[in-house]
This record gives C-alpha cells, structure tokens and sequence, in this order.
C-alpha cells in the first residue's frame, strides 16, 4: 500500500510541477515552435497518454528509490538517486528530442544549444540564455524567498 500511495502522489507532484513549468513558464517559447508542438486542442485530446506517462514516472520513481534504499546517510542515497534518474531519464531524453526536432539552437537543451549540461545549473534543459528558463529559475528564487 504504501508503494501505491507514493506511486500516485509522484505521478501527481509530476503533473503539477510539468504543467507549471512547460504549460505556464515555458509556453510562450513552445507557441513560437508551432510546427514542433501539437495545437491546445490536439494536445488535450492527448491528455490521457500524458496521465499515463506521470503515473508511470511516478510507479517507475518510486520502485527505483525503494529498491535502492540503504542504511546509509541519505544525503549521499539522494544524490546517487538524482543522478541514475538523470542517466536514465532526463540526459538521454534530451538527447533524443535534440536529435529528433529541428529546434533552433537557443531552444534546444544545453549551452549554446548543444546537448548536455548547462553551466551554472545541476541539471539537463535548456540553454540558459533562453527567455523561458529565465522565467523558470524566476519563478523558483521567488518560491525560495
């Protein structure tokens, strides 16, 4: 039971957290790609392969940190959880897009468009001269204060 309920509250903190980021902070980036992007409507029609795609962040997570878990300092547990999620998940997913989508160079992941990490960040994503992760990292310092 306890693997259900983390499972699920995850997959909900995932949703919420990607609506905000992608469907509020970084949207107006995406309206400039609207050959990239589906339209609102053909993207709400999606919506259930999204719901789907959450609840399986949130089953995979969730598996993953409770198999990995140790007796050890949890400090040290936390990052070697980041950063097989991050191997696993985010630095070949971003990979893949900037492989795959004709992005221009200030939108696709890492410094200068190239994949990878970008500097002054712990973690894959967009160039951070792009306006949209800007309003991201905003967003976050004004949470923080």
């Amino acid at each position: 039971m306890k693997f259900a309920i983390s499972a699920v509250v995850l997959a909900i903190v995932s949703l919420l957290l990607g609506f905000v980021v992608h469907g509020m902070l970084l949207a107006p980036d995406y309206h400039a790609l609207p050959n990239l992007f589906r339209t609102e409507a053909d993207g709400g029609a999606h919506m259930p392969f999204m719901l789907l795609a959450h609840l399986c962040i949130g089953i995979g997570f969730t598996w993953i940190y409770l198999k990995g878990r140790e007796a050890k300092p949890f400090i040290a547990q936390g990052v070697r959880f980041g950063l097989a999620v991050a191997v696993l998940t985010t630095i070949p997913m971003y990979l893949i897009y900037f492989a795959v989508q004709p992005m221009p160079g200030g939108t696709a992941p890492g410094p200068g468009g190239a994949p990878g990490l970008s500097p002054g960040s712990a973690s894959v994503g967009p160039n951070p001269d792009q306006a949209g992760l800007r309003r991201v990292m905003l967003a976050l310092q004004a949470g923080a204060h």
